[in-house]
């Protein structure tokens, strides 16, 4: 890179990133009602307002919601993308849409219909202006360019810009995988033609910049009247476009970091509006999503205005389109992006290692700032930010690869040994590593690792472990602190380790040692392998291990483990698919997950059925659902399946790793077919193994079976995404193998499809491969656990661990279970509570033992197993008594107490359900032990006489007042239950009662009278004879 601002003679060649056109395909949630505006404006040739809309929005109805733009940039709104307020150098092309179509700026902004209906009308408006029809679409180029919000200037970056919009627009149109995707018709666009010689420098793949920009051929980018462009002095793949204004100079001020930011809108718009002095924003390049174009617009020896307090010390690079959209973040636009940054850092002595690379973050600097050591960054990262870019869909794990694009990795092939980090067994690993050890022993079935320690710097420094040889194999796990992985089992011949470490602070780092299982040399094996799971405890109320016994019998060698977690919602038993796991029986209807492309879909006896035999669609029928497949490197897909029917070319069968259901075949995907013979009771069939490549059919194997007509057979079908092989098996039997060598790496969905027969399936499960030994289970509502259900009640289970092995002679296991009860919620709480065996008591005449009562706990999920209960001498104390299991039981009496007179005791209890879970503690208001002992000394004139006692019908109490007084008896049963209360006031003299025991049905025994007088008490114990 070239830090000089005079132009340089010389010539540079730059290649803009080509992007698979299958990556652009977006989905056009809008599609019915561009139909209705071509309905409505039958003038308007198919095609043109899908490219609009592509262009501008991705199919995204832009409102309010969106994110500002970082530059200042003047919002859009609606599915085409239409500027309001273009603050003076934009045209607001809303209102132009609007005055032309008769709809209000207001629907057009808020009803995405309206605002396609909106723009067609304004285009049927504008042909009749212009007297502009038919289907030569180079006709319409003036009509595209009234309807822009681009300004018209007749400088030559702003004409660039022009240009660069309508190269999109017609580029759209012109290719073939557009038209059969969005159902346009091909109207034979020549680029060429509508471009002139400038066509090569907006499309050319190697462009040659000096004083001039050229294509290869030597064509030259013009603009009437405008002179002409001058090359990139920095960054020779980039077009030289720069701004006039809107940058200052650094003063000095060293570059050591780079800014990421996302434009909140196109392309082209941005260049021009970093042309407007009045913008006040900048960013030293602007990279394009379709195809990763990169123009150049302020010298990176310049300061541009992008990131605030960051300006003088950054560069920034802004990407096309709107951060809360997925479709802009193609893979043209991430490696353009990441050839840009790391020509920068190694211009600029910054290292590419300290690119953050953690998950995308929502939020400005408050929530996403970063700190000094991480030098490649998004806007919102920096300090001090108020803005949000580029937002939570930037994969920065990627981008960290793409720019660290050509590590070292060290291969080790010995089948043991120790393992240590870069520090060996006593130094500490180093600031700023990237270090790769590739585990890869030959003839080995797995890897064991086993850490012995494991000590990194806390959330700054990371080692990352893949199932695999490579860093696109499964992720085992990322490890940091002293959190150790433990032991590490592969489920193939090959371990990869990378370890990153940070610009600050090292750490004694790990060590490991390793054992290696071979290959079994066995040919001859006919023995099934076996397999069974365990689990700890009845109940699980979190994240629990399951653990696997494989065996294999026959000498061939275990060659793979699987597993699935399916989980009971009180109805049926499903599973989460995005864990990579699917089940559905389809006991009732079609679940919602699944979407019927065409064909007659319906559940019929517990089954689901296609039976469209004879309409246009009965040829390719589709009914697909999503299905995470990268989470394992081995998936293995399970169904009973059934053909049927009358004719004569029945067929029907499965795709598999599909990154587009909704293509005819699938787009990129496997497909396993069973095709029936020509005649209806015929036998012999075939089973086919095919390769889908952009949406086209490539047979691979065919192989003759046997398949009875109407006859339900087992399917098992197994795919290892990082070998490529698949293998077909028929009941126990496999029928089919081939291995792709270069297998497809994206597959989010399956698909079930038959052509001209009844295709009935049933039990469809999708198993997941593991770790030989044991596997974590996560519990909890949502799609971030397996199983997401507790049980509905205590004998229905809420969910079932399942396993299946094979070997390498082809014999699959039996499939083994483990049923699970699920209960993460505590029971309810004791609502009320009673000192004594019935009703509330406050006192209690006993010394060695107490009682309580209390309402019933409910639990629905695993039931109330047990009622705890403690006596202490405060509310939740336990200094009396601890703990005490009460079995079920809602009334405990505890003996055997040793009880001072005087004092309160409270009882605690709490409930436990079946999984051990427990309520909250509630507590008595208490019960005071008390005997014939005065709380509170009463004045000797205050003479008390109670006769006789003990008693037999009826007892005397006699008081000699000398003031008057308020006078209050009561009278208790041993257990402290108040059987009557007499209150009176009486006047100074001798106060007399007769109590009539036999009135109050006393039965023979102790009880208690209390004498309170004013303010004091006295306790009486009385016998009843």
């Amino acid at each position: 890179m070239k830090k000089i601002l005079l132009l340089i003679i010389g010539f540079y060649s730059f290649t803009i990133k080509a992007n698979p056109i299958h990556d652009l395909l977006v989905n056009n949630p809008y599609e019915s009602s561009f139909r209705k505006a071509y309905l409505l404006n039958p003038s308007v040739p198919k095609g043109i307002l899908e490219s609009i809309a592509f262009s501008q929005t991705r199919f995204t109805h832009l409102t309010d919601a969106e994110e500002p733009s970082c530059l200042g940039y003047p919002k859009a709104y609606s599915v085409m993308g239409l500027t309001e307020d273009g603050k003076s150098y934009f045209r607001n092309n809303l209102y132009t849409v609007s005055n032309l179509s008769g709809y209000s700026a207001e629907e057009i902004k808020t009803n995405p219909e309206k605002s396609i209906l909106a723009y067609a009308k304004a285009i049927a408006q504008l042909q009749v202006q212009d007297n502009v029809y038919g289907n030569t679409i180079s006709d319409y180029k003036n009509i595209f360019i009234k309807l822009s919000e681009l300004p018209l200037t007749s400088d030559l970056q702003n004409d660039f810009a022009l240009n660069a919009h309508l190269y999109q627009l017609y580029w759209f149109m012109s290719k073939g995988e557009f038209q059969d995707f969005y159902g346009f018709p091909d109207y034979s666009i020549d680029l060429q033609q509508i471009f002139g010689t400038n066509y090569q420098v907006l499309s050319s793949n190697n462009v040659s910049i000096g004083n001039t920009i050229t294509s290869a051929t030597g064509a030259t980018y013009r603009s009437s009247g405008a002179g002409l462009a001058v090359a990139s002095t920095d960054y020779p793949p980039a077009l030289w476009n720069p701004t006039t204004c809107n940058f200052s100079s650094r003063s000095g001020v060293a570059i050591t970091a780079v800014a990421i930011h996302f434009v909140q809108g196109s392309y082209a718009g941005c260049i021009s509006w970093f042309k407007n002095c009045s913008a006040s924003a900048s960013a030293h390049y602007v990279i394009r999503s379709s195809d990763g174009q990169c123009t150049q617009m302020v010298l990176e020896s310049n300061k541009a205005w992008h990131a605030a307090s960051a300006n003088p010390y950054t560069l920034g690079t802004e990407h096309e389109g709107y951060i809360s959209t997925a479709s802009w973040f193609t893979t043209a636009m991430y490696t353009s992006s990441a050839d840009l940054t790391r020509d920068m850092c190694t211009s600029n002595s910054i290292n590419p290692l300290r690119c953050y690379y953690g998950a995308g973050c929502s939020g400005s600097s408050s929530t996403c700032e970063q700190g000094s050591c991480v030098k490649i960054k998004g806007h919102q990262m920096y300090p001090a930010q108020t803005h949000n870019d580029p937002g939570p869909l930037w994969n920065w794990e990627r981008f960290y690869k793409l720019i660290n694009n050509t590590p070292v990795t060290t291969t080790i092939t010995s089948t043991a040994g120790n393992f240590y980090d870069s520090g060996g067994s006593g130094s500490d690993y180093s600031n700023d590593e990237r270090k790769l050890w590739l585990f890869q022993p030959s003839g080995a079935t797995s890897i064991s690792m086993n850490f012995t320690s494991f000590n990194l710097e806390n959330a700054y420094d990371y080692l990352f472990i893949y199932d695999g040889n490579s860093t696109s194999a499964a992720l085992i796990g990322k490890y940091t602190s002293t959190v150790s992985p433990g032991s590490i089992n592969s489920t193939g011949s090959s371990l990869l380790f990378e370890f990153r470490s940070d610009c600050a602070t090292t750490k004694p780092g790990w060590a490991a040692t390793y054992t290696t299982n071979a290959v079994a040399t066995s040919t001859s094996d006919g023995i099934v392998p076996t397999t069974s799971i365990s689990t700890v405890g009845a109940w699980k109320t979190a994240n629990f291990t399951a653990s696997f016994t494989d065996a294999d019998l026959g000498g061939s060698g275990l060659e793979k483990s699987f597993y699935q977690v399916i989980d009971f919602n009180g109805t049926e038993w499903r599973a989460n698919y995005t864990h990579g796991f699917f089940s559905d029986n389809f006991d009732s209807a079609i679940h919602p997950e699944w979407t019927q492309k065409t064909g007659t879909w319906g559940v019929t006896g517990s089954a689901l059925e296609q039976t469209d035999e004879v309409s246009t669609d009965a040829s390719n029928t589709n009914i697909y659902a999503a299905l995470t497949q990268t989470l394992s490197n081995r998936y293995l897909y399970n169904f009973k399946g059934k053909i049927g029917g009358s004719g004569t070319n029945r067929r029907a069968g499965f795709h598999f790793f599909i990154d587009r259901p909704d293509s005819s075949n699938r787009y990129n995907s496997y497909f396993v077919y069973f095709r029936l013979g020509t005649s209806v009771t015929t036998n012999t069939a075939t089973v086919e193994i095919y390769k889908t490549v952009n949406n086209v059919f490539n047979l691979k194997v065919t192989q003759t079976c046997t398949i009875v007509p109407s006859a339900w057979y087992d399917y098992k079908v197994i795919f290892d995404r990082t070998t490529g092989k698949i293998d077909v098996y028929q009941d126990i039997n496999k029928i089919a193998t081939w291995t792709d060598t270069s297998p497809h790496t994206i597959g989010d969905y399956i698909s079930f499809r038959s052509g001209n027969c009844i295709w009935s399936l049933d039990e469809i499960k999708v198993y997941r491969s593991r770790p030989t030994t044991s596997v974590t289970v996560s519990v909890g509502t949502g799609l971030a656990n397996d199983l997401r259900y507790q049980n509905t009640t205590p004998l229905l289970f809420a969910g079932k661990v399942k396993s299946i092995v094979n070997d390498f002679a082809g014999n699959l296991s039996t499939i083994d279970y483990e049923n699970i009860n699920v209960d993460w919620t505590n029971p309810s709480n004791i609502t009320s509570i009673n000192d004594g065996k019935a009703a509330d008591i406050n006192f209690v005449a006993l010394t060695d033992s107490l009682s309580a009562n209390w309402s019933s706990s409910k639990d629905p999920n695993s039931a109330i197993a047990n009622y705890w209960y403690s006596i202490g001498t405060a509310a939740g104390l336990t200094d009396v008594l601890n703990w005490t299991s009460n079995w079920g039981d809602t009334i405990a009496t505890a003996h055997g107490l040793t009880l001072t007179l005087g004092t309160t005791y409270y009882f605690n209890v709490k409930s436990e359900n079946g999984a051990g879970l427990q309520s909250a503690i509630i507590s008595t208001n208490g019960q005071k032990v008390v005997n014939d002992v005065s709380v509170k000394e009463f004045k000797d004139s205050n003479a008390i006489t109670i006769f006789p006692n003990p008693f037999n019908n009826t007892f005397s109490v006699s008081l000699n007042l000398t003031y008057d007084t308020n006078v209050n008896l009561s009278i208790f049963d041993a257990q402290g239950k108040e059987i009557i209360n007499y209150q009176t006031k009486e006047s100074a003299g001798v106060y007399n009662k007769t109590i009539d025991a036999t009135s109050l049905n006393l039965s023979n025994g102790t009880y208690l009278i209390k004498i309170k007088l004013n303010d004091k008490e006295l306790f009486k114990k009385m016998i009843k004879q």
